[in-house]
């Protein structure tokens, strides 16, 4: 006489084993180190929610290509960090500003070093 339950407790069995092998090859790989991360992987961390993903700009926040028209690195990590510091202070951000409905936020959670990857890689050609 077949036993049909114990078949299934043991197929069932092999396919969870299956499954438990399998499940992390899915997952992909593991979050990069935020440090390690380059000035455009920050960007699209952090910034691209509202500038788009190539700063194309949106109607939160504005188009980033040609920054260097305004910006140097140092300023722009300033900005960076405490940007409506910045912006009480500059009659054309402010300006800017009133043309979106997002103000920009302080990324605190960055270091100056991610900071000035950030601003390295908004100010360079593209």
């Amino acid at each position: 006489m077949l036993r049909p339950i114990p078949r299934l407790l043991g197929a069932s069995a092999a396919l969870f084993g299956l499954a438990a092998l399998l499940l992390p090859a899915c997952g992909g790989p593991p979050p990069k180190d935020p440090s390690q991360m380059t000035g455009a992987e920050l960007f699209l961390a952090n910034c691209a929610r509202c500038h788009g993903r190539a700063g194309e700009g949106s109607f939160l926040a504005p188009n980033i290509k040609g920054a260097s028209e305004h910006w140097t690195v140092d300023q722009l990590v300033i900005y960076i960090r405490d940007p409506q510091k910045v912006i009480a202070e500059d009659e054309r951000l402010r300006a800017q500003g009133q043309q979106y409905s997002q103000r920009m936020p302080a990324f605190p959670q960055l270091s100056p070093d991610q900071r000035a990857k950030v601003a390295e890689w908004v100010l360079r050609p593209r």
